[in-house]
């Protein structure tokens, strides 16, 4: 490194030092923040020019994945950059100084995603000293010849035990990588579709501690970050059931240090070209290990008792530990069936299957299966065949009561009898999945093809999804519903009970909603997504939203439903203002005006108009927005659409609020209470609350205030309104700060953070930091409020809006006139 010697970042004593340190490293380099930029996407880390700026202007601790990409990108060598690295750690953290910036400064986790292992695991010894082989030789290479993290790619068919090999090895080494372990299934070859890269990457990142606004939309930068955050640290990565090397290639580290296991049906020679590549066939159990298997599975005494039969069992069961563990579940079931009996039914059903090919591995395991279908029940059978049919990853108790046409108890019963032979498995309190290779059995050979029948089945399965959906939005969101949508079906018992069912069956919703395209069946997906928004929209998941709506729209457009095509453009226009895209959240609400516009349906040229409107406040366009709004309005009035009405009162509000008028601001934020209030709508009833305590805070009544966020936040509690909670929060530590409780305050602002990584909204993160900064001068810190502002400022030009910028660049210029600069 060039003048790079003359730096010891060990001498640092206080954060101070080593970012003084660094700023002298970057002007050593002679690089421009834009060439460090561009050195470390080259290098495959993730460090903007803006990011850097800040980091170097402060005086906080940065994070050892900045620190590692900034040394490394000005020339230093692994052993420079593991001393800054080791120097950065080594600094202690100062109260909460670290939280200044809440996407700059993710929570330090260690990620323990690794499955449980199997207690009945036997055999591949030979098989793990090599792998842990692998380890040693890499951890004990020079410097000098260090590769990317060793990948270790488990090659085999289905049901060979590559998953529980993975398994059991990570976890045996996993005090070898003390800064977590990350898992994911890809779902290569599952019936449904290949999991995305970049979906893995988003889950990665929130598990390593970054907050979801930090997250890249694209999956390059994505990647970049992930591999940025993995600098320095010693991490397990387990990818299961990959399709191919494109699938992995994204989510490889680019670092030393860490380890990856893929576990794949397919070689993955590809990945050997450009990393450090070892490949592991697996064989089957030998016959040892398969009796081994057996003992573990139904007891010593009982295979010892017959030790002819059990090695007849494992030999026409081998090579597949899958099928051993079937056919042992089906004889654990029958303890009075002989192990003989048992082995010469599944000889007699293998020679009469017209499934049967010679040295086709499968073969024992389809032989295995038929024989637990023969095992269950007509009912457990029938039953079996409809979840082949249900399309959630999981599969809860009513959902599957709903296929089968029987009540709750009988259908508990039946999938009982399921898990007893390993046909699924329990995965929580009336919930099951199956195994990829039973899931696969019962579609091929099970599930009829394409029928009026199968049709019929599932629609049954989507009504109910659209009824339950429903009676969740008639206490989430009762004024988005028509007055035909109450009074039917099965409701809630409370808000929360609503909210809890559609946690633990949203990825069922959306499986619903693939499904139902994949099937033509287009009134089924325009009816669940668009209810399903609403929840997206509450918990601020924003990317299932989008991928929905997507769907739908394309559906819409296949099937020339213009309707269809001016509701679902008008959900993509508001996600994609949620995710702070406004281009294209405006092109989306623009399309909808056309199309209503053209069809001369005045009630989405309304809504249209409204949402333009807020896009106009984003772009400081105020005079535009509130003639957009109050035109909207008076059409909303004119239909009786309450909900709407409110929505546009608390927008003008907004535009109030921005230009001063106070008093005009609490008229429209009050006129809105009363109707979200009277309508039951708590999430627009929360936000109103704190627009009005916003209020407050700006005429300098900070009790007052103080007061009316507190009923806010536990109404956006109550809601589960995540982004009202964390905006209520960051006001709340404003007003603590004035008050005089500091604790109170500091206790605001995390809880305010902590939430803000929950959701995608730079927007957010931009008020919180706001507030922040206006705490800072009001205490006499301007140091402090000069970093917040930075860091708004950034999130604020992300978002584009136009009033955060605003405020952002005022605080930055009262702080440092504060300074005297």
């Amino acid at each position: 490194m060039s003048g790079g010697d003359e730096l010891d970042p060990r001498r640092a004593r206080t954060s101070a030092d080593l970012v003084a340190m660094l700023r002298a490293l970057k002007n050593r380099s002679g690089l421009s923040y834009r060439e460090i930029e561009q050195r470390a996407r080259d290098a495959g880390d993730w460090l903007p020019a803006s990011t850097l700026a800040t980091v170097l202007g402060r005086t906080t601790v940065p994070r050892v994945e900045v620190v590692a990409a900034l040394v490394q990108a000005c020339g230093g060598d692994p052993d420079t950059v593991s001393r800054w690295v080791d120097a950065a750690r080594a600094l202690p953290a100062e109260g909460s100084a670290h939280v200044e910036d809440a996407s700059a400064a993710p929570v330090r986790v260690v990620p323990r995603q690794l499955p449980g292992d199997l207690g009945t695991f036997v055999g591949r010894a030979k098989t793990l000293d090599a792998l842990d082989g692998v380890i040693d030789r890499a951890s004990e290479a020079p410097f000098k010849d260090r590769v990317p993290a060793p990948i270790v790619a488990l090659v085999g068919p289905g049901g060979i035990g590559k998953t529980a090999l993975a398994v059991r090895w990570a976890h045996s080494v996993a005090a070898r990588f003390p800064d977590g372990q990350l898992f994911a299934d890809l779902k290569g070859f599952s019936d449904t579709a290949p999991v995305a890269p970049s979906l893995v990457l988003h889950r990665f990142l929130r598990a390593l501690g970054v907050s979801g606004d930090d997250i890249p939309s694209d999956v390059e930068e994505r990647t970049a970050l992930y591999r940025s955050m993995l600098a320095g640290r010693k991490i397990a990565i387990v990818l299961d059931n990959a399709r191919d090397a494109a699938q992995v290639r994204p989510l490889l580290p680019g670092v030393s240090g860490c380890l990856v296991v893929v576990t794949s049906r397919v070689e993955l020679r590809g990945l050997g070209v450009s990393h450090d590549l070892h490949a592991v066939s697996l064989d089957g159990l030998t016959l040892d290990e398969g009796v081994q298997l057996l003992v573990r599975l139904l007891g010593a005494q009982r295979v010892r008792s017959e030790a002819g039969a059990a090695v007849d069992l494992v030999e026409l069961c081998r090579p597949l530990p899958l099928a051993l563990r079937l056919a042992a579940a089906q004889l654990a079931v029958d303890e009075r069936q002989s192990l003989a009996r048992f082995a010469r039914r599944v000889r007699e059903a293998g020679r009469l299957s017209t499934l049967a090919v010679p040295d086709d591995p499968d073969t024992a395991l389809r032989t295995t299966f038929d024989l637990s279908l023969a095992a269950l029940s007509p009912e457990a059978q029938r039953m079996l065949r409809l979840t082949g049919g249900h399309p959630g990853p999981d599969m809860g108790l009513e959902s599957l009561a709903t296929l089968a046409e029987r009540n709750r108890e009988t259908t508990r019963r039946l999938m009982d009898e399921l898990a007893t032979l390993h046909l699924v498995r329990r995965v929580g309190p009336d919930r099951w999945e199956f195994h990829d290779l039973v899931r696969e059995y019962v579609a091929a050979h099970l599930v009829p093809a394409e029928t009026g029948e199968q049709r019929r089945i599932l629609g049954r399965l989507f009504d109910w999804y659209e009824e339950r959906v429903t009676a969740v939005l008639r206490h989430i969101a009762p004024g988005a519903l028509r007055p035909d949508q109450f009074g039917f079906g099965e409701d809630f018992e409370s808000y929360e009970d609503a909210l809890l069912w559609m946690d633990e069956e949203a990825a069922g919703v959306v499986a619903a909603i693939v499904s139902a395209e994949r099937a033509a069946m287009p009134s089924h997906v325009f009816a669940m997504a668009g209810l399903a928004w609403r929840y997206f929209l509450l918990r601020g998941q924003y990317e299932q939203w989008i991928a929905t709506g997507d769907l739908a729209l394309d559906m819409a457009h296949r099937f020339n439903d213009v309707q269809a095509q001016m509701k679902l453009s008008l959900n993509l226009g508001n996600a994609w203002s949620c995710m702070a895209d406004p281009g294209r959240a405006l092109e989306h609400w623009e399309r909808c005006l056309s199309l209503a516009r053209h069809a001369g349906d005045r009630e989405y040229e309304s809504y249209a108009v409204a949402s333009v409107g807020v896009g106009c406040i984003d772009a400081g366009r105020y005079g535009e927005a509130r003639e957009h709004l109050t035109a909207a309005r008076a059409i909303f009035e004119e239909a009786a659409d309450p909900e709407s009405v409110a929505g546009t009162c608390l927008d003008i509000g907004r535009i109030d609020l921005i230009e001063g008028d106070f008093d005009h601001a609490t008229r429209e934020f009050e006129r809105g209470l009363e109707i979200f209030t009277r309508t039951n709508e708590r999430r627009g009833a929360g936000t109103a609350l704190f627009q009005l305590g916003t209020v407050l805070v700006e005429r300098g009544e900070w009790v007052a205030a103080g007061l009316r966020l507190k009923l806010a936040l536990e109404t956006c509690e109550e809601a589960g309104f995540v982004l009202g909670q964390a905006m209520a929060h960051s006001k709340l530590s404003l007003t603590a700060t004035v008050t005089g409780t500091p604790e109170a305050a500091a206790e605001h602002h995390s809880k305010a953070v902590e939430l803000a990584r929950q959701v995608h909204e730079p927007s957010l993160q931009a008020e919180i930091l706001i507030n922040a900064g206006r705490a800072a001068l009001l205490v006499d810190e301007p140091q402090k409020a000069v970093t917040y502002y930075r860091g708004a400022l950034q999130h604020a030009e992300r978002a584009a809006d136009h009033s955060l910028v605003t405020y952002s660049r005022d605080g930055i210029r009262a702080a440092e006139r504060a300074l005297g600069r």
